[in-house]
Parts: structure tokens; C-alpha cells; sequence
């Protein structure tokens, strides 16, 4: 699966060259752009790094070229976030991940984390939606 993924990545590359906020115009694959970068900066094992920036080219330029996958893309978003508000989506574990192959400011993780947030403000933002 990897070596394929690799290979697709390999090839998109060679059709479309660099994918940046300069040839792109798609919000949502400028906001992916900002997350591949941060990811980037964190993750730290350069025997995944290749797949991963496969992983994330492919993904953001189906966002970026094709409306068929940037709304599904969007709907798994809406999805995930429901769940995380129904306390069906677990937060990452309390400095996680972790050493030598990330790299994130303490404190990250559990309480930290965003999901953690998401839930413990549930009510109000359940409100703020249903009206």
C-alpha cells in the first residue's frame, strides 16, 4: 500500500509539480496546505515522511481540482465534529505523540487537546448551533 501510495504521490508530483497557496485558490486546500506544514514541523521519522507527503499531496489536490471529494472531505469534517460533540471521538492521549518522532510544545494531548476542548464546551456550542 505504501510503495503504491508513494508512487501515485511520485507521479502527481511530475504532472503538477509543487502544490502551494500561489497555484491553488481553494480555501479549504489553503487551510490543508497550513495543516501539511505544521505536520511537517512536528513529525519527525523520516521513514514516514514519504508517505505522509504522499498521503497529503494526493488528498490536497483532489480537494483542490475536484468538488466531488472537497464536499465529501467537508462531510467527513462535519461528521467528525458531531462525534467528537456526541463524546463518540476520543481526544489524543496526554503527550501524544511522543518523542523522538514528534516534536510539540508541551502541554499537547489529552486535557490539552482540542477535542478535549470541543467536549468540555459541548452544551454551549450545541446551543449555538441548534438555533
Amino acid at each position: 500500500m505504501t510503495s503504491k501510495l508513494l508512487e501515485v504521490g511520485g507521479l502527481m508530483n511530475q504532472k503538477f509539480g509543487e502544490i502551494t497557496k500561489q497555484n491553488t485558490t481553494n480555501k479549504t486546500t489553503h487551510a490543508m496546505i497550513d495543516i501539511s506544514n505544521s505536520f511537517f514541523e512536528r513529525e519527525n521519522n523520516p521513514k514516514r515522511e514519504k508517505m505522509f507527503r504522499a498521503a497529503f499531496k494526493i488528498f490536497i489536490a483532489e480537494i483542490e481540482h475536484d468538488i466531488y471529494y472537497k464536499d465529501r472531505f467537508g462531510w467527513f469534517i462535519e461528521e467528525a465534529i458531531k462525534a467528537i460533540l456526541n463524546d463518540n471521538w476520543e481526544e489524543r492521549t496526554n503527550g501524544q505523540p511522543s518523542s523522538p518522532h514528534w516534536n510539540e510544545d508541551p502541554p499537547y494531548g489529552g486535557k490539552y487537546s482540542i477535542v478535549s476542548k470541543l467536549k468540555r464546551h459541548r452544551a454551549e456550542i450545541l446551543k449555538i448551533i441548534s438555533s
